[in-house]
């Protein structure tokens, strides 16, 4: 049973699995206390195990009929504010969606400097304090999935979305279209007349998603995020009808 899941949840095939057999015992251990996510950190282990897990993008074990119930179309999904309690797991989820999606568009090494400077407590503790940006949490199937955030801009009546993720296996079914629906509903709300966000210029597939739910590019930018690195994004943006009353 543990080696189905691995091969389908892992991207390994059967001619791998001997690999895996030294470690087993520690994925079923870990796996009692924390059976949604497994990372390698969690795990320990020797230099040789060390280095074969931080090879694997992340090793994650589910129930297969836990994550098709998450995939049905909204029905069973929830999109709720994310408080200040709820940070924490907001940052560990973001961990797992970056490094599961973003390598080959920026470096491991960008990956890791952002999520550190973006993700840390204190920095979303005073984005929601002192900066006036609202997250918000998708719930399907009883797992947080997938957030977002918006705030404000410096233009009156635009605000920008900061944030919108959802965990890559759960692209296609319509929940990261809700979640940015949702972000949209709630500018109109606040009264803006233009939502703009940015995106990676080497993430084909996010722009195309906003594209499918009316935004357009409207500016090219390169901005530098320190430590070595930048930011090569395109500006999007969504002209919004008036909140109906």
């Amino acid at each position: 049973m543990e080696t189905a899941i691995i091969e389908a949840h892992c991207g390994l095939s059967t001619r791998d699995l001997p690999i895996l057999k030294p470690i087993v015992f520690r994925i079923k251990r870990v796996a009692r206390h924390a059976p949604w996510k497994i990372k390698p950190e969690s795990l320990g282990g020797d230099a040789q195990f060390g280095k074969m897990m931080h090879d694997l993008p992340h090793l994650r074990i589910k129930n297969r009929r836990a994550v098709e119930k998450m995939k049905r179309p909204c029905g069973n999904a929830a999109i709720l504010p994310a408080r200040e309690e709820h940070l924490p797991a907001l940052a560990e989820l973001a961990g797992v969606i970056w490094r599961q999606h973003y390598p080959g568009i920026i470096s491991h090494a960008q990956i890791g400097y952002m999520l550190g400077k973006m993700y840390s407590l204190d920095t979303l503790r005073d984005e929601i304090r002192s900066n006036g940006i609202l997250f918000y949490r998708l719930v399907a199937a009883g797992h947080f999935v997938g957030f977002a955030s918006l705030g404000p801009t410096d233009k009156p009546g635009v605000l920008k979305l900061h944030k919108c993720y959802l965990l890559p296996e759960l692209h296609g079914c319509g929940l990261g279209s809700a979640l940015l629906q949702h972000c949209e509903a709630e500018a109109r709300r606040l009264g803006a007349r233009r939502l703009i966000l940015a995106v990676n210029k080497r993430n084909p597939k996010a722009i195309a998603a906003y594209q499918h739910n009316g935004f357009a590019v409207i500016e090219s930018v390169v901005t530098d995020f320190g430590g070595g690195f930048v930011m090569d994004d395109f500006i999007m943006a969504k002209d919004l009808a008036p909140a109906s009353s």
